[in-house]
């Protein structure tokens, strides 16, 4: 089993309503460090607690965690033909509180807030994830060889080949907000990615067919 994993933290500056949504309980014991992307729990302040770099520019960060765990396949064969299937794999997500941080003085409503938008956008890539890594689950492959090791290669293969996009994609989205709102500098780009955001987890209903 294989754990693949990538560390990233956000800086920012300064604005992001955010609704969590929990989906996928996990009913393992949670590190006190991690808040998991489907925890149904906002930011506050005292969730930051590693310490800030001298020399950045930044007033806060949100350290996470986008990954996948839990994967383990079996091997059998059918007709003398070897074959394999993903038993199961789950995401793997979360803000880490040791690697984020804030600067004494700047913990202001925006700023959280700015943060929060971090976190649901990780919220929402997990999702993303989950979707993809879960309808794997169950579908058999043929091995490209009865050698275990070959077999596990492929699985290993199979799941980076949808969790490495997502990755990249969850990636360049986490730059895209920080870019787009100067690090919640800019009140009204903040705004609107508020509302993208919120409109993620809250959609709007749709417009009503009103007869002529």
């Amino acid at each position: 089993m294989t754990t693949v994993k990538h560390w990233y933290v956000y800086m920012a500056a300064a604005v992001t309503v955010a609704f969590l949504v929990g989906f996928f309980w996990d009913q393992t014991p949670i590190p006190p460090n991690q808040i998991p992307w489907n925890s149904n729990t906002s930011l506050e302040w005292n969730d930051f607690q590693g310490t800030p770099p001298q020399t950045t520019p930044y007033s806060a960060a949100t350290g996470y965690y986008l990954g996948y765990k839990d994967l383990v396949w079996r091997q059998y064969f059918v007709d003398n033909v070897c074959t394999f299937v993903i038993s199961s794999v789950d995401v793997d997500a979360y803000v880490d509180r040791t690697l984020s941080w804030v600067k004494d003085g700047s913990q202001s409503s925006e700023l959280l807030s700015h943060e929060q938008g971090h976190a649901d956008i990780l919220h929402v890539k997990a999702l993303v994830l989950g979707k993809a890594l879960w309808a794997l689950v169950g579908m058999p492959h043929q091995c490209p060889d009865n050698d275990p090791a070959k077999v596990q290669q492929e699985v290993e293969d199979m799941v980076n080949s949808i969790y490495n996009p997502i990755f990249d994609s969850h990636d360049r989205l986490q730059d895209e907000y920080d870019s787009d709102t100067d690090h919640g500098r800019n009140p009204d780009e903040q705004r609107r990615w508020n509302q993208r955001l919120s409109d993620i987890f809250m959609p709007p209903p749709p417009n009503p067919i009103i007869p002529l």
